[in-house]
């Protein structure tokens, strides 16, 4: 799960919300399928 901060930390300039759904897709699939 690092791994989500990590790229939250990478597109700090980002938008909420646009960056919200690009971080969500991936957690939801981690938290699913991992």
């Amino acid at each position: 799960m690092l791994w989500v901060l990590a790229l939250l930390e990478h597109f700090p300039a980002v938008p909420m919300g646009t960056r919200f759904p690009l971080v969500a897709i991936p957690v939801i699939y981690v938290l699913g399928f991992g």
